[in-house]
């Protein structure tokens, strides 16, 4: 396999593998982990097509465009507002999901040692990272790749740590009373469309390959989340924690659970300085907004949302996945169908997608953001 085609793959596993992958257990054991595995694969299976889909999309405009560019050119000038919604609701949907995450990983950390709560350790963050985010940050993409090597060594430790400790009967249980808990977990999980036009930039340099990177930017992911959840799930079972590694305390002690925070707390905290200061950048590009407008918008509504009390943090990764995964692949699949139909370009990557399966996809997709907002307003 040329090198070109698996570095241009690490740019999906990249964006793909982020807080999500802590949030994969917690959902897996909600309904056991054999049914968790085949849910998992069918999201999985899922995010490919989409992946495909706009793969051929981008392939066939043979541009620079990014993803509002491409729904302007397909959709139409509400296609671009749509997608430009899409990008700043997950945005700040992620910003979130990483504040609260990284206030629950420090407070694992350090909690027993120093005390204090993850309210006051996600407070001091977003004070930090707010004024980097500020000041402007030019994070190196490949900062991100090497965190997510880390992650994958990180996993491996775990696995090996509590294959001692796994139980069967934690792999064996089923309890579907919570099926459609793990849908929008699960979608954030796989969420990484938006790198699939980086990867064509990349590979147009190299002689192509954006089908077979997309195939292998999928799989590991999937498998690295199989394998995850099968160390986590295997050992705490039903009392899997919602970030994961907590719960293993009593099981595989403080070190492997420390290791495992500090992790976790990395990998937010550069998530969270990478997204903020894009989605500060698309304010300001798209939008025109002056920097110092962009930059409240951009990190005080996450925490404003925070304080008002949602603190949930596989609630929130639902929410933010189910509605923008939904969005995002509703959006691509109305794309995908227009440049077919126009027969825009002659692309290398071609993606046959039968009707009556872009018909279902759409209904999922629909179906889960209709779902998702139901549940919020019940609550």
């Amino acid at each position: 396999m040329p090198k070109s085609i698996f570095s241009a793959a690490t740019i999906l596993i990249g964006t793909v593998i982020g807080a999500g992958i802590f949030g994969v257990p917690y959902a897996l054991s909600k309904i056991g982990y054999i049914p968790g595995v085949l849910y998992l694969i069918i999201i999985g299976v899922i995010n490919l097509l989409v992946f495909l889909c706009y793969g051929e999309v981008v392939e066939r405009s043979k541009d620079d465009h990014q993803m509002t560019g491409h729904a302007e050119r397909y959709l139409g000038s509400k296609g671009k507002s749509a997608m430009a919604f899409t990008m700043i609701f997950g945005s700040l949907g992620a910003l979130l999901v990483y504040l609260i995450g990284i206030g629950d990983f420090t407070y694992t950390l350090l909690g027993e040692s120093i005390g204090g709560s993850p309210f006051l350790y996600s407070s001091l963050f977003f004070i930090v990272a707010s004024l980097v985010i500020l000041a402007g940050l030019g994070m190196i993409v490949w900062f991100e790749r090497v965190m997510v090597v880390v992650l994958m060594l990180i996993v491996i430790l775990f696995l090996i740590f509590g294959l001692p400790h796994i139980s069967i009967d934690n792999l064996l249980y089923t309890d579907f009373s919570n099926l459609f808990l793990p849908y929008g977990v699960l979608l954030f999980a796989f969420g990484g469309v938006s790198a699939i036009p980086e990867m064509y930039r990349f590979l147009s340099k190299k002689n192509g390959g954006l089908k077979k990177s997309i195939y292998i930017g999928t799989i590991i992911p999937l498998v690295l989340y199989i394998v995850f959840a099968l160390a986590i799930v295997g050992v705490s079972g039903r009392e899997t924690t919602s970030e994961a590694v907590e719960g293993l305390s009593r099981f595989l002690g403080g070190g492997i659970v420390a290791l495992g925070a500090i992790l976790g707390i990395f990998t937010m905290g550069t998530s969270f300085l990478t997204l903020g200061h894009i989605a500060k950048q698309l304010l300001m590009k798209d939008y025109k907004l002056n920097k110092i407008l962009a930059w409240v918008l951009v990190c005080f509504i996450p925490y404003i949302i925070y304080l008002l009390g949602l603190t949930n943090f596989i609630e929130v990764i639902g929410i933010v996945g189910s509605v923008t995964g939904g969005l995002y692949g509703i959006l691509v699949l109305l794309m995908y169908r227009k440049a077919r139909r126009e027969n825009v370009g002659k692309p290398k990557l071609t993606i046959k997608l039968p009707t009556f399966v872009h018909y279902l996809l759409l209904f999922v997709f629909v179906l889960g953001i209709v779902y998702e907002i139901i549940f919020l307003f019940q609550k």
